[in-house]
Order: C-alpha cells, then sequence, then structure tokens
C-alpha cells in the first residue's frame, strides 16, 4: 500500500531505511496534534528562513521568535501576534511538535543541553522539499509514518483497516477496533498516560493513510462517512482555501475567509518564487541575447491573473534578468501584457531545468508539474510518460501553429 512511486519517493525511503524507528525500544513521541501538513512545511520553511546566526544550531524559540515566523504565522493562520501572552501554550506546540517529528525522521537531529533541544539540520534536500508545499510535506508524513509503525510492529492494524473499507466489508466496529488498538499500542510503546491525549493524535495518523488510499478517516472522535478529504488534513479547522464551500456565513465572516484565502496564496507564490530564484541565481534560465548580468526577476510565464491556479506552481515560475523580464517577456515593461512568442521560449527553458531536476534526482521540479503547466496554459495535452525531447517537440510545434 504506497502513493504512487517517484525519484522523490525513492530518496525518501532510502533516507528512512537508514533508521530504526520502531517505539517498542525508543518510546518516543514521533507525532502530535499540529503535525499535519501544512503546519510541517510551514515550520520547515521558517527553519530554512532563519538568521545565519542561529540557523547552524537552533532551538523552539529561536523558530518562534524569528522575523520570519512572526509575520507569516498571522498572514496564513489569522492568529495573534507570535509574541501574545495568550498563545504562549498554543505556539510552544507549533513550533515544538514539527521540530520532534523532523528530528525522529533524522531530517534534524536534536540534542538535549541542559533542558532545552538544540537542533541542526542532518538532511538539508529534504527539509528544502518538505518546505516547498503542503503536498510534499503530505508525502513526506506518508513515508515517515509508515516507517514509524512498520518497524514498530503496528503497520498492519492500518493495513488491515484500509483493505476492509475498500473491500466494502465495512462497519462503524472497524474503526473502533482500530481506535482502540491504537490506544493500547500507544499506551505501552510511548510515555503518554492520558487516553484523551492519544486520542487527539490518533486521527493525525490514520487520516494520513486514509487520504493516500482513498479510505475512510476520523473525524471528531468517529469515522467519516466516506473517503476522507485531502484538505481536511490542515491545522485550520475551517477549509479557508475553499471559497466554493462557503455556506450560511455572514459577509463580514466570507470577506474574512476570502482574505485569509489570498494571504495563504501570496504566502505560498512568495515561497515559490524565492525557491526558483535560490535555485538558478546569478544566472537566467533562458540563454538569449539578453542574458547579460544578475537574473534577479522571477517571471510567472502564465501570468498569476490569467491563471491564478499557477502562480505558486514552480514549473511556472522562471528566473530572468531585469532586461529579460521587461524587454522580452513584458514589452515596454507592460506588466500586463505577456509577449506569446517569449511565453514558449521560457517553456521550452523552463523544460530544460525541469530535466536537470530529474537527471540530479533532486526532486525540485517535477515532469508531472511541468505538464500540468503547458496542459493548463495551453491545452497541450501532453503526459508526463513523455519524453522530455517529446514534450519540447511539442512546445515547438505549439509555437508554429500560433
Amino acid at each position: 500500500m504506497s502513493i504512487a512511486m517517484s525519484v522523490i519517493n525513492d530518496k525518501i525511503d532510502k533516507h528512512l531505511s537508514q533508521l530504526n524507528l520502531d517505539l517498542r525500544s525508543s518510546k518516543y513521541r514521533y507525532t502530535d496534534q499540529k503535525v499535519t501538513p501544512d503546519v510541517l512545511a510551514f515550520i520547515a520553511d521558517c527553519i530554512l528562513n532563519l538568521p545565519t546566526a542561529t540557523a547552524s544550531d537552533f532551538t523552539k524559540n529561536d523558530v518562534w521568535h524569528s522575523d520570519y515566523f512572526s509575520k507569516n504565522v498571522v498572514l496564513i493562520y489569522n492568529k495573534p501576534d507570535a509574541d501574545n501572552d495568550t498563545m504562549v501554550s498554543e505556539y510552544d506546540k507549533f513550533c515544538a511538535q514539527p521540530l520532534k517529528a523532523l528530528s525522529y525522521a533524522g531530517i534534524l537531529e536534536e540534542e538535549k543541553v541542559g533542558t532545552t533541544n538544540h537542533y541542526v539540520v542532518k538532511n538539508r534536500e529534504l527539509l528544502e522539499y518538505i518546505s516547498l508545499s503542503d503536498r510534499n510535506a503530505f508525502i513526506f508524513l506518508c513515508h515517515y509514518l509508515e516507517k514509524v509503525l512498520r518497524d514498530s510492529g503496528y503497520f498492519g492494524k492500518i493495513e488491515q483497516f484500509i483493505d476492509k473499507f475498500k473491500s466494502g466489508h465495512f462497519s462503524s466496529n472497524d474503526f473502533d477496533d482500530l481506535k482502540r488498538s491504537f490506544e493500547i499500542f500507544t499506551l505501552g510503546n510511548s510515555n503518554i498516560r492520558q487516553v484523551v491525549e492519544i486520542r487527539r493524535i490518533f486521527p493525525k495518523v490514520l487520516n494520513v493513510f486514509a487520504v493516500a488510499n482513498g479510505a475512510a478517516g476520523s473525524k471528531s472522535g468517529r469515522v467519516t462517512d466516506g473517503q476522507f478529504l485531502y484538505s481536511d488534513l490542515m491545522y485550520n479547522a475551517v477549509n479557508f482555501r475553499d471559497i466554493g464551500k462557503l455556506k450560511n456565513v455572514s459577509r463580514q465572516e466570507a470577506s474574512s475567509v476570502i482574505k485569509q484565502v489570498e494571504d495563504y496564496n501570496l504566502y505560498e507564490e512568495q515561497k515559490a518564487m524565492h525557491a526558483v530564484k535560490n535555485r538558478h541565481y546569478p544566472n537566467s534560465e533562458v540563454r538569449d541575447r539578453m542574458a547579460i548580468g544578475e537574473a534577479t526577476q522571477v517571471h510567472h510565464i502564465f501570468p498569476r491573473l490569467v491563471l491564478p491556479r499557477l502562480r505558486s506552481t514552480l514549473e511556472n515560475l522562471i528566473l530572468l534578468t531585469a532586461q529579460q523580464h521587461n524587454t522580452l517577456a513584458h514589452p515596454s515593461n507592460r506588466t500586463r501584457y505577456v509577449e506569446t512568442s517569449y511565453q514558449i521560449t521560457c517553456l521550452l527553458s523552463k523544460s530544460d531545468s525541469v530535466k536537470q531536476s530529474a537527471i540530479a534526482d533532486d526532486g525540485f521540479y517535477s515532469k508531472e508539474g511541468l505538464a500540468s503547466v503547458l496542459n493548463t496554459g495551453i491545452h497541450l495535452g501532453v503526459s508526463s510518460s513523455l519524453s522530455f525531447e517529446d514534450i519540447n517537440q511539442r512546445i515547438r510545434t505549439h509555437r508554429l501553429s500560433t
């Protein structure tokens, strides 16, 4: 039972295979209530944006009180300021729990100095991968939690539950049995002694596998009627990213949710642009007559106003020089106008960047992501099973037909 395999999945498995994550001997608190895909990605991003002076050896408080955390936790989660006295307990867990999970997963190395846990980055490549999106963090959680539970001799219970759901021979009793066995397992293999705590952790474990395998999950202590939704894995109780689901709310409440959506999308977009710039700087990805000097401009190949769904897609972002951006991509610096012929040039160059990522096996770009951009932006109808040469030929043919 596993999600679709890829290079990065193999890389995650290779990393985890070197670890013994058997809870029967470690008794480690390997996950918790705040270890959700979006929070895990956010904390990984905060680690990577720590000031240089603290990045090599940091604590939970270094993350918590960093300018990057303070700015974005308010923006993304609509919570009070990170220094708000009423939020001390919440933010303590919000930072500490993902750090502990990343530590047990071997992404960070943990050392207790006095009464304080200190961390150093042990696998930067996977930390960067997790930080890029909640989807990446979800993929990592699938592998990590399965490894922990397999090493601990418990994963068979999860498999049986999912197999029963898929077979159609499933009842709420199967869910109750799984929840009860999880409580017994955790009581015997951790330092958690409160069943109420275990019941809060249980959904964070089961629901990851429910989404990965199209099965029922746990919500409000009960089994869901059908398949558990990916969006419901997130830390926010309300799925604020899906405005279409808003029902029976006041205009003021709807306006607040819409603002949260835009704030979150802006954060994701800026994070993706920063990642693309860091990867390619100081060179432009497009090698033409204006690829001279530092490349400082991250350009949306398909504009964010036209195709907002691609605004934070890495394969839709390309690093250019200021001359390329203001003269070729947007002639006469008219940012609302995109030169379609240069758009095709950018797509071909982006395809080359994706190919280099595939050759390096670094998981930064994906052919699936490139295909999605091409199919969304110019309806090319390409499959990720095509070779890069075939994809590029399709792009060139499209150029000739337009």
